[in-house]
């Protein structure tokens, strides 16, 4: 492959991911809403934590009942 092949590959490549990443943002978007409705109709005044906030919660609390 040479330089200019690569190069253009690469710029195919950038392309696709920057059409993919507006497309993961949108689908975000739509979904924040539709979280944010179900999590209320469960009783939740705030939507559940997930990801890396659940984890750090889980581990004070951990640490709270192990002191």
């Amino acid at each position: 492959m040479t330089p200019a092949q690569r190069s253009r590959r690469i710029r195919q490549c950038n392309a696709r991911l920057d059409t993919l990443e507006a497309e993961r943002r949108a689908i975000l978007a739509e979904l924040h809403p539709i979280e944010t409705e179900h999590s209320r109709s469960l009783g939740y005044s705030f939507p559940p934590l997930r990801g890396k906030a659940l984890i750090d919660v889980m581990d004070r609390e951990l640490a709270r009942a192990a002191a």
